[in-house]
């Protein structure tokens, strides 16, 4: 008994990573650009909660830039906002 309970313990504690690791939402079901920025925002949301090693913030960044290329010239907003998900990222690359 104490043996099955070990073995499902640690079956779920190895897949749990990999069960908790995000996938970068499909931009084509959005409607307009507005919902493919917000789609975009809670990704790297997500991203940036997870973010404990390097290889996580690596895809922060990669998820930023292309936040920063999905928004339009004219919205600063939102080019800052994406440009601090880099800078978090790349300020934790350093650290890690």
């Amino acid at each position: 008994m104490k043996i099955k309970i070990l073995c499902l313990w640690l079956l779920c504690f190895f897949t749990m990573p990999f069960a908790m690791s995000q996938t970068a939402p499909n931009l084509n079901e959005a409607k307009n650009i507005s919902e493919k920025i917000s789609l975009w925002q809670k990704y790297c949301n997500e991203l940036l909660t997870e973010a404990n090693s390097s290889s996580n913030y690596s895809k922060l960044a990669e998820a930023a830039k292309q936040g920063i290329v999905l928004t339009p010239t004219d919205s600063i907003r939102y080019k800052a906002m994406f440009s601090a998900f880099a800078g978090v990222a790349y300020e934790n690359m350093k650290h890690v």
